[in-house]
């Protein structure tokens, strides 16, 4: 995971490496709740279940002179059944927009307690300015596993989900 978050860091430090350092980083946070549906696949059969209902807590990063690229760092709750907790570091490359704004995500989830998962996520988002300073957002995300202690033998588990929440901007 560690090894992730730094090659995370030097490419995007390498995509702005020309930029000046930012007086002030655009931050925000936001508050996400969803759910989906999970499919496993084990021995050439597919077995398909509504995913875990599951929360969303981010903290978003922007420099002020690159507002399209964000970094936004996750962690996630499955709240329901089985209760898991995981980091999902997550980049964002946001169309621009005043109201409406359109992004495409690249994720790496990593679920650590009480089970392990390891996989890559890449979806699609949107959010909906109701104020400078508060949006509705919307994530529509497709994640792949492939390693981790809550997979069986040659087995890989997929996932689409959808989350919906609110986003404040400091």
């Amino acid at each position: 995971m560690i090894s992730a978050f730094i090659t995370a860091s030097l490419l995007c430090g390498g995509a702005i490496g020309q930029l000046a350092p930012a007086e002030k980083l655009q931050v925000s946070a936001s508050i996400m709740a969803g759910s989906g549906m999970s499919l496993a696949g084990v021995g050439g059969r597919t077995y398909g279940a509504r995913s875990p209902a599951f929360l969303l807590g981010e903290v978003a990063l922007a420099h002020p002179q690159l507002q399209w690229l964000e970094f936004a760092p996750a962690l996630a709750f499955e709240v329901e059944g089985r209760v898991g907790v995981g980091l999902i570091p997550k980049i964002r490359a946001r169309l621009g927009g005043k109201r409406v704004r359109v992004w495409g995500l690249l994720g790496l989830p990593v679920f650590f307690a009480p089970y392990s998962l390891v996989g890559v996520q890449g979806g699609a988002g949107l959010s909906l300015a109701l104020h400078p300073r508060f949006a509705l957002v919307a994530e529509f995300t497709g994640t792949g596993f492939v390693w981790g202690s809550d997979l069986m033998s040659g087995s890989a588990l997929a996932k689409l989900d959808q989350h919906f929440g609110i986003r404040v901007n400091f």
